[in-house]
């Protein structure tokens, strides 16, 4: 089976428990970033989120996260 983004949207969506801790705070922190930023989630939105003025407390600073996060949540599934 090939992995596309709709497979990869279900296996997150439908068996999210099967995620790791880091991926489980990576997925928050993007979720995060694109309600601070109306939707964008690459890099300089989550710098954007983590600098606002209200920043959330589901953004997340710990550099494994940020790596998995870092070219946001299209690329990540």
């Amino acid at each position: 089976m090939e992995l596309n983004s709709q497979v990869a949207h279900y296996v997150v969506r439908f068996h999210g428990h099967l995620m790791t801790e880091v991926e489980r705070k990576a997925q928050r922190h993007l979720f995060a970033t694109m309600k601070a930023t109306k939707g964008d989630s690459d890099e300089p939105a989550q710098r954007e989120a983590q600098t606002s003025k209200t920043p959330s407390r589901m953004l997340c600073d710990e550099p494994k996260v940020l790596l998995l996060a870092t070219d946001g949540y299209e690329e990540s599934n």
